[in-house]
């Protein structure tokens, strides 16, 4: 079978959640970097973005590394109150060590990311992401342009009638 036409029932949910996550990104930005503006963030801020932009590839690869780690217990504790049946405190906590892994993986990405292009791990698993989102917006386009279709439509209806 090519690989264009697998059964959506698996590429499609994959696909929005990858454009899920980057939707969710381009909309936390703003708060992300509206909080990292205040005083004691902004001179925390500035001291390990000069530090991490002098660390050598290997170092700024460990940093990065470590962040995602840090990050996995949060998320395995919240995938078992979910599991448990708590989703909201389960939900909330996921959602809250999701926004703040990428808020931060943002930020000392950016810092680390001269040294980590010189990574060729780092290099393949950029590419990898890029290709993924590349691919997740192209599998999602029929029902992206539905849901603008069936929005327009929603706006169109409740607007008042002219009479």
């Amino acid at each position: 079978m090519p690989y264009t036409r697998r059964p959506t029932w698996f590429s499609l949910p994959l696909a929005l959640l990858i454009e899920l996550q980057a939707w969710l990104w381009t909309h936390v930005r703003p708060m992300v970097e509206a909080f990292l503006t205040l005083p004691l963030w902004r001179r925390l801020g500035l001291w390990s973005f000069a530090w991490l932009s002098r660390r050598p590839p290997w170092q700024a690869m460990i940093v990065v590394s470590a962040l995602f780690i840090a990050f996995e217990p949060p998320k395995i504790l919240a995938y078992y109150w979910i599991a448990r049946h708590h989703w909201i405190s389960g939900g909330l906590l996921y959602s809250a060590t999701k926004l703040l892994e990428a808020g931060l993986v943002a930020v000392i990405e950016r810092a680390c990311r001269p040294a980590l292009r010189k990574v060729p791990m780092y290099r393949r698993i950029y590419i990898w992401i890029a290709r993924a989102r590349r691919w997740a917006r192209n599998r999602s386009r029929p029902w992206r342009l539905r849901l603008r279709k069936w929005r327009r439509r929603m706006r169109r209806l409740a607007r008042p009638s002219p009479h």
